[in-house]
This record gives C-alpha cells, structure tokens and sequence, in this order.
C-alpha cells in the first residue's frame, strides 16, 4: 500500500509539473501566431503602391484658409509625402464608458497612407502578471478589432461590420495629424471651411466616406477633432454618437511638426467622456521615393 501511495503520488507530482508546462508551451505557440498575424497585417499595408510626390505650397492655392495654416506650419517645400509611420505609445484607456477605472497600456501602430490603413497593437495591463491584448486595423475598406487573453487566447473578434469599417475610417483620418501628408487634397481629403479656425475635412475609401471636423489655434495647429456621428460600440450594439480628441504638444519630427499627446472621448448625455490618453514616445517615418 505505501508503495503504491508513493507511486499514486509521484505521478500526481509529474502531472502538476507537465500541465503548466504544456499550458505556458500553448501560450507561447498563440502568442506567435498573432505576431505573426498582425505582421501579415503590416506586410499588406506595406505592399501598397502611390506615386512619387513632394509637397509644395502651391498645393494650398484652393484650400480653406486654416487648412492652408496648419500644413504652411506643419510641412516645408519639397517635404516627400509619407509611405508609412511605425509609433510607439504609452498611456491608459478605460474599457467601457461606465468604467471608472483607467488601465496603462503600451502599443505599436503601423500606419500606410498609399494603403489608407493601420495596425495598432496594444498591450493594456489588467493586473500584475497579466495583461490582454488589443489589436485594432484598417485595411482595403475593412475594419477589425480582436481582444485577446496574455495575447494569446481570443474572447473578442469583430471584423468587416459596415459600422466598425465606418468607424476605422474615422479614427484613421482623425490621427492622420501624426502623419500629415496623408490629408493632403493629393492624399484624397477634400476641406470645407467653416470659419477662420475650423474645417470639415472629407475621405471617401472602398465606397464609404467620413467627415470630421478639424479645429485649428492661430498658429496653425490643429488642436482637436471633432464629429457628431462615428459609429461605436455601445451596451452589445453599434450607434452614431458624437466623438471629440484633442491634441498637444507639437514637436518636430524629420521636418514634419507632429503633436506628441492625444485623447479622446465620446460625448454620453451631453459630457465628454474621455476613454484614451496616449503620448507617442518614437515616430519613424518612411516616403515615397521617385523610382529610377
């Protein structure tokens, strides 16, 4: 009898061992497909083409007054129009509205103008020790979100819904501030003005179009965005609901003036909800070169 206790015991031992292995071995092998994955995503953007082009002030001749502010101070003559920008961000983010909690969160977005697309990658920390991962694009028209345990284990997916594609779009052409080139009238947006420090700026992709309306300081910066109609989810569903961000901190990056801080929110019952708060710690930016 003791010996088999001792046997019963050992292969109790052996089995508590090999289950964790066999658990963090699965974990590991998922959390390499969605690498894999989301550099699948970043490959398709890469491998969309646009024609050599510089910017030059000439450009500006038919635009809104603020309109031709902000890119006279954010972009010089000759400035290459951007291929793509790889960022690094930090910050926090609340997962719901009717959350009180802000939870830290670290990221690598992808962006490809001649694709009008994106990949963001987060990693949003939810307790020491763990943590999930969001990974958020846009591409040929289709929008998609993913949420997934340690990175590894999905419990959320949502692809090619006509609002999210509708709302992807929207927040592409919202952060295009980081890479300025890509609202350039040659780059597809069309400006209406307002007044003399606002202007509807228009981007029509695969058959839907978005406006939004960019508000600009005196300097020509553009210090917020704003619409009263980008598709959400909210309580299982999706609805239009008013959708503000902010932008600060200009800083010049390889001759671009780009804003280092951001946040936005939506408006619930009159009030501005803040939901994301991000700094952009590194910016790298590839252009178009004129092909030989």
């Amino acid at each position: 009898m003791k010996e088999g206790s001792k046997g019963r015991g050992k292969r109790l031992l052996i089995f508590g061992l090999t289950v964790p292995v066999l658990f963090a071995a699965l974990v590991l092998f998922l959390q390499q497909s969605e690498s894999q994955r989301v550099a699948a995503q970043k490959q398709r953007l890469q491998s969309a083409e646009a024609d050599y082009q510089t910017f030059q002030s000439a450009m500006l001749a038919d635009l809104p007054e603020p309109v031709a502010r902000y890119f006279r101070y954010v972009l010089t003559d000759g400035q290459p129009l951007i291929a793509s920008a790889a960022m690094s961000q930090n910050g926090v983010l609340r997962t719901a509205i009717s959350s009180p909690e802000w939870t830290k969160f670290t990221a690598k977005q992808f962006v490809a103008p001649a694709a009008t697309g994106f990949v963001w990658n987060a990693r949003v920390a939810v307790r020491p020790g763990f943590h999930v991962s969001v990974v958020d694009s846009y591409n040929s028209g289709v929008g998609a979100g993913r949420v997934s345990l340690l990175g590894a284990l999905t419990v959320v997916q949502a692809e090619n819904i006509a609002e999210l594609n509708s709302g992807a779009l929207h927040r592409y052409l919202a952060e295009a501030v980081w890479y300025p080139t890509a609202l350039l009238p040659q780059a597809g947006v069309q400006w209406a003005a307002l007044n003399d420090n606002a202007a509807i700026a228009s981007l029509t992709d695969n058959g839907v179009t978005v406006s939004l309306e960019f508000r600009f300081n005196d300097i020509g910066e553009v210090i917020g965005i704003y619409t009263d109609g980008r598709f959400g989810q909210f309580d299982g569903g999706y609805r239009q609901t008013p959708w503000q961000g902010e932008f600060r901190n200009y800083q010049l990056v390889d001759g671009m003036r780009v804003p280092r801080y951001g946040e936005v929110g939506w408006f619930i019952d009159g009030k501005l909800e803040l939901v994301w708060k991000g700094e952009i710690d590194d910016i790298r930016y590839a252009f178009l070169t004129e092909k030989q």
